[in-house]
């Protein structure tokens, strides 16, 4: 947008058409759903697979939070998700095929202007109506971020015994996720769900149509890559 801007902008014909020709050049590279496919095989790592999982086998899944959707209609008292919602469903499937035998639910309101119940808190409502019993359901309610997640479920879990923690995120997050996890401790393994990426397809039209999806795809990339080194640079991962 800033290039074309500046196409419009200035005055000399020679700057103009460079600037046109690299916009076009930046719209076709983020549009591209092949090439951001290509980009996700390379960031999401295919990791521990669910029939890996014993019955059993895990005493908590973390779940991070992120799949729920605070603004989401109607505002009726039901839990309405947003787009990583496999988050929230595939641990509710390791949960009732006994893979791992309690949830833990880290969330509280990303953005301060919610006047809304934490997301944790909505999930564990959610978790009751579907007939999990309060027992089996560990809340942590004030995380905003990925690094607070780590710290205070560290936190609640040394206050408390338990056996070997399974972390569940989206797959782009994972490696986010697992360096804050590190640094604070805690002894889990990571369990990618929510995928991106998809079977590489060598169709014309992948190379050559636009697709709206890809910028998506590259919005959270880039979130996720300026997030690391953000975190890195003061020592949070």
């Amino acid at each position: 947008m800033a290039i074309l801007i500046y196409a419009i902008w200035t005055k000399k014909p020679k700057r103009k058409q460079k600037s046109l020709w690299i916009a076009v050049s930046f719209f076709f590279f983020f549009s591209n759903v092949f090439i951001a496919n290509q980009v996700l095989h390379w960031w999401e790592k295919d990791g521990l697979a669910t029939n890996q999982i014993q019955e059993g086998a895990y005493d908590i899944a973390i779940l991070l939070g992120g799949y729920g959707n605070a603004y989401g209609l109607p505002q009726d008292g039901r839990f309405v998700f947003a787009g990583s919602a496999n988050r929230f469903t595939q641990t509710l499937e390791l949960y009732r095929t006994g893979r791992v035998k309690r949830i833990l639910l880290t969330g509280g309101k990303s953005d301060i202007r919610q006047r809304n119940n934490s997301e944790a808190v909505a999930a564990q409502a959610f978790l009751l109506r579907l007939g999990v019993p309060e027992s089996d359901i560990i809340v942590e309610t004030n995380a905003r971020n990925t690094r607070e997640n780590a710290l205070f479920t560290k936190a609640l879990l040394d206050d408390m015994e338990h056996g070997k923690c399974l972390l569940v995120t989206s797959a782009f997050h994972i490696p986010r996720a697992s360096a804050c996890f590190d640094a604070v401790g805690l002894d889990y393994t990571p369990y990618a769900v929510d995928y991106m990426k998809g079977r590489s397809t060598y169709k014309v039209s992948r190379f050559l149509v636009p697709d709206p999806a890809a910028f998506q795809i590259w919005g959270l990339l880039l979130k996720e890559w300026i997030g690391l080194i953000a975190y890195k640079l003061v020592n949070y991962a």
